[in-house]
């Protein structure tokens, strides 16, 4: 007898189907393929924002300047939500949201000179920040140097990166952007700031919730003398 039955085999195949990554990256090409006209009023403008239009806040990340902005952009945030949404797709979804509000709004209030503002890559950095970061408090919980020296390489691209582009003014990947756009360090210390934050938010919750404490309790156990009753625990559950 199958001990899964169809219905189940489909609903875990649902669930392991990155559909963060997917619905995210169909509308960011969905928008690419629209007139110009339409990534005018969703871009960010400063006068339109200062005016009341502040779905340009969140909107403003899904749209780009150009082909070569837009392919960079689309394969980082589809590479990085696929991993984020692997770890927990309630605080990929979460982080998302939250980068794509927080760049614009910091833009708006630390660049004044700053007229607009297109692209996703800060919402990128705030999902390889949140993988990466997620990685890293794991590995420190089970204390495996290896993934420690590996998440740190990882975390050490990223600052290479920011701070070459900061330092430059040159974008890292993208070899050719339209005449008069520029790079925007700051969008993307921005996001990286905000994904450590859920990814240490998540994994609290995860520990909360008893997800760590498991393993530490069964470790115990076993190291407990053979002539003492090992204690009975209540069934720790938890989501993240």
């Amino acid at each position: 007898m199958n001990p899964f039955p169809p219905q189940a085999k489909l609903a875990r195949a649902a669930r392991r189907l990155p559909v963060v990554a997917l619905c995210g990256s169909f509308a960011a090409i969905l928008l690419q393929f629209q007139p110009d006209s339409l990534a005018s009023l969703l871009e960010y403008k400063r006068s339109a924002v200062s005016q009341g239009e502040i779905w340009r806040l969140f909107t403003a990340n899904w749209v780009h300047a150009d082909w070569s902005h837009f392919v960079f952009d689309l394969l980082a945030f589809a590479a990085t939500a696929a991993m984020a949404e692997r770890l927990s797709r309630r605080h990929t979804i979460k982080c998302i949201v939250v980068a794509s509000l927080a760049v614009t709004i910091v833009v708006h209030s630390l660049l004044p000179a700053l007229s607009t503002y297109r692209g996703l890559s800060g919402v990128d950095s705030a999902l390889y920040t949140f993988v990466v970061t997620t990685w890293t408090i794991r590995a420190h919980q089970t204390k495996d140097r290896t993934a420690l020296a590996t998440t740190g390489l990882l975390m050490s691209a990223l600052i290479a990166k920011m701070t070459y582009e900061a330092m430059t003014g040159q974008a890292t990947f993208v070899s050719q952007m339209t005449s008069g756009t520029v790079v925007v360090p700051l969008a993307h210390c921005t996001g990286a700031l905000v994904g450590a934050i859920c990814a240490t938010w998540s994994c609290r919750k995860a520990t909360n919730d008893g997800l760590f404490e498991l393993t530490k309790t069964n470790a115990s156990a076993v190291r407990q003398p053979h002539d003492q009753p090992i204690q009975k625990r209540a069934p720790v559950t938890g989501a993240y």
